[in-house]
């Protein structure tokens, strides 16, 4: 659950702000030529649009890690997120740095694969530490976040989760989320099924994977909320690693009537399409934010046609931002814009806003100036709530010859 409570949330913050006060002497070795006297805040490249010159290698240094999976089954993701991340970095580095006072910072990203694994995330997260940085992005995945949360807490630094979207992920006060929650999502998939008026659906989840888990059970509370858990005809469960659905498939009523709910990753979602065309099985789709990138996983974007999912980044909606970063991420990286590297663009953003409000990157302040910032990113309007929450609004997005489209 959520912090909600100021009175809480304010003791909270006395309680770290005196830890710090007492371990200011252990981070200076950490942190990264950290300036915790620097005057009144200036425009930053993010908000001016100003190109102005390239800032100079001899600028002192503002590092921001980040973790995730380049690598592995959930590598897409981590891949996104961190040339999003790369894609802010060049932009603020081109328009001068970001600028503090009578200071000017060079942005620096040092991303570490996790491989999707809460270890070696905290593996990564320790080698960051060692070399030095000033904010942290990550993970990648709820379980990465969580595993490193409480370090990140003990050591001060400003923790951004671009994506993950288990409840508790904000529980400390040093880590703010981008996106929205499970909770959050599986609320706009119900209001989804229930206003088209479906009367079957099956529920595809993965048994051995929390997120999954996580928003299936909170689609069914919803759908019981609203008087409507008898639509659900059958539940169908996978595990980690499977591909084949046939037997799944075996024991669902393909008529056009029926809803598959899928609830899990892209490269799964992928799978589970194109072995439901080959079944010749005439079911409609809908999923989680995992699915986004799904585009990218099938040999015939063409089975896609009808699919929805949920995304909090829906360039085509609108937004001078998003579909600014839309073309540009897709003109530098040839692929798709997405809702993981919007996520790793708008953290980036977020830590720089800090700074600026800040008017230093002394690691207590990055993380007292966050819950003060407001800006447009490529999600939309960033502003983090008392508990470390965005509360970015659930969008859907559906597939439509080969392109994402806004339902």
């Amino acid at each position: 659950m959520y912090k909600n409570a100021r009175e809480k949330d304010m003791k909270k913050i006395i309680v770290y702000t005196l830890a710090v006060m007492l371990s200011s002497f252990t981070l200076a070795s950490c942190s990264n030529k950290a300036d915790s006297g620097s005057e009144k805040k200036s425009e930053s490249p993010a908000s001016s649009g100003k190109q102005d010159s390239t800032v100079s290698e001899e600028s002192d240094k503002f590092v921001i890690g980040g973790i995730g999976p380049l690598t592995g089954d959930l590598s897409s993701y981590g891949i996104s997120v961190k040339q999003g991340a790369e894609y802010a970095v060049d932009e603020i580095n081109a328009s001068g740095g970001l600028k503090i006072g009578d200071k000017t910072y060079k942005v620096e990203l040092d991303f570490k694969d996790d491989e999707g694994e809460p270890e070696k995330a905290l593996t990564a997260y320790t080698s960051l530490k060692s070399s030095g940085i000033n904010a942290l992005i990550g993970g990648v995945t709820s379980q990465s976040s969580m595993a490193v949360s409480d370090h990140t807490k003990d050591d001060y630094i400003l923790q951004v989760s671009p994506c993950a979207t288990a409840e508790g992920i904000t529980s400390n006060p040093n880590v703010f989320r981008l996106g929205f929650t499970d909770k959050q999502q599986a609320e706009v998939m119900a209001d989804y099924v229930d206003r088209e008026g479906y009367e079957n659906i099956v529920l595809f989840y993965n048994e051995s994977n929390e997120y999954s888990k996580s928003v299936h059970d909170a689609f069914v509370k919803s759908l019981n909320d609203k008087g409507k858990g008898s639509i659900i005809s059958a539940e169908e469960t996978f595990n980690d690693g499977d591909n084949d659905f046939s037997n799944q498939f075996m024991d669902i009523d393909g008529s056009a009537e029926t809803l598959i709910v899928f609830f899990g990753y892209n490269n799964e979602a992928a799978a589970l399409i194109e072995q439901a065309k080959e079944f010749d099985n005439g079911s409609d789709f809908v999923g989680t934010d995992g699915m986004d990138l799904v585009i990218d996983k099938v040999s015939d974007p063409g089975v896609l046609d009808g699919t929805i999912f949920t995304s909090d980044f829906i360039p085509v909606m609108g937004g001078n931002k998003a579909e600014k970063f839309a073309i540009g991420y897709t003109g530098k990286y040839k692929e798709t814009s997405n809702h993981f590297a919007a996520g790793g663009y708008d953290a980036v953003y977020a830590a720089a806003e800090a700074a600026k409000k800040a008017g230093s990157i002394d690691n207590n302040a990055l993380v007292s100036a966050m819950s003060e910032i407001s800006f447009e990113g490529a999600s939309g309007e960033i502003k983090f709530d008392a508990s470390g929450e965005a509360n970015q609004k659930v969008g859907l997005v559906y597939i439509e010859d080969g392109k994402y489209n806004a339902k």
